[in-house]
């Protein structure tokens, strides 16, 4: 990840003149719609599912879009079992104040599932016998996030993006979780677990409006 991050920085360095000589700003005013991903960037969302998106230019000062990434990750260490699926689906806006410098307005909901089967051994007199228990956990962050960036565009379509700094926060956030199949001899055991896994769902909405920097766009305008 750190050379995607170099080169992103090396190709917008190379184009930084040329993409002021070809003003981005009269590039813009001659497209209407902007295919993109952001590869890259020093934020949890985008490290997790690299959106792409869909926007449309209004004009050479505006441009609104669309973007979505997701990602499924399981895990296998032998008393646990564990699946997740993030997704994160949002609405913006940039608005360019000249040629390239832009400030972003966004809106994202960004959701987190996921399941465990959990498996102990417990002994019962002179038996070991095994216990497991399936839990599931839904948390769910709606993030509002407003940045400050440059966006360069060249006349044969490429576009390059910077998001320099990007700072969110949380619109509205549930967590729930809940045992679906206890088979654990110990009552309390699946209690904590189920405040554990609680408090777990409140940290992933929080990871999900953390502050970013530095988040690398490429893309194409039509």
């Amino acid at each position: 990840m750190k050379r995607i991050l170099i080169i992103c920085l090396a190709i917008c360095a190379m184009f930084y003149n040329v993409a002021l000589a070809q003003e981005s700003q009269k590039v813009r005013a001659d497209k209407t719609i902007f295919l993109g991903i952001t590869p890259v960037g020093i934020h949890i969302p985008t490290l997790v599912a690299p959106p792409v998106g869909i926007g449309f230019y209004l004009g050479d000062s505006w441009l609104f879009g669309i973007e979505s990434g997701s990602k499924s990750l399981d895990q296998d260490d032998g008393d646990t079992k564990s699946s997740a699926d993030f997704s994160n689906q949002g609405i913006y806006a940039r608005w360019f104040t000249g040629n390239s410098f832009n400030i972003l307005f966004a809106v994202h909901q960004r959701n987190w599932k996921a399941s465990a089967v959990v498996t102990k051994s417990v002994r019962s007199g002179f038996t070991i016998v095994t216990e497991s228990a399936t839990a599931d956990l839904e948390a769910k962050a709606t993030v509002a996030t407003i940045g400050i960036g440059n966006q360069w565009s060249f006349g044969w379509g490429l576009v390059l993006g910077a998001d320099w700094a990007l700072g969110s926060a949380l619109l509205s956030s549930s967590s729930t979780a809940t045992i679906t199949a206890n088979g654990f001899s110990n009552t309390q055991d699946a209690a904590d677990a189920e405040k554990d896994l609680t408090d777990f769902g409140d940290f992933l909405n929080k990871a999900s409006s953390f502050p970013g920097v530095l988040n690398l766009t490429i893309g194409f305008a039509f």
